[in-house]
């Protein structure tokens, strides 16, 4: 909810099921889910799919590493992160909904088959996401071209 002025008010975003998910982001009684700095850092321009795919990181614990004083709202969640999955994700393998170049960018892409796979730099790992250098398979830009199949 935002009180009814998305995207001009920060949202909040609340786990209906329960158990609720153990993680520093789901707070253990109420089930609110602390999105970080990343929605004051996109000054109202983040559009609620890529707010959408920011929670999912979240719960994904798929993140940098905030530093030895930040625990969250879970402090064993965030040990547990720390020393047994070494600041790595939860599940390594999962993969993220990637939006239209036509919704996040304003380009035109019908039938290109043309998705970003990582628009963000090394500089930018402050934003709350994860960066994820390209494969030797794609090029420095983070592009990569897909068939038509496997884009859709």
């Amino acid at each position: 909810m935002t009180g009814g002025n998305y995207p001009y008010t920060s949202p909040t975003a609340t786990v209906l099921s329960r158990p609720f998910p153990w993680t520093p982001h789901v707070h253990p009684q109420t089930g609110m889910v602390c999105m970080g700095e990343a929605w004051r850092l996109s000054v109202g321009r983040m559009l609620f799919p890529q707010l959408i795919v920011h929670v999912m990181h979240c719960l994904n614990f798929d993140e940098p590493d905030r530093g030895p004083k930040y625990v969250g709202w879970n402090a064993e969640a965030i040990n547990y992160w720390r020393q047994k999955l070494h600041t790595q994700p939860l599940h390594p393998d999962l993969l993220y909904p990637v939006l239209p170049l036509e919704l996040t960018h304003g380009i035109p892409a019908a039938g290109s088959g043309m998705r970003i796979l990582g628009a963000a730099t090394p500089e930018d790992e402050g934003g709350g996401f994860r960066f994820v250098r390209a494969e030797p398979s794609e090029d420095a830009s983070g592009f990569r071209l897909l068939s038509p199949e496997a884009a859709r």
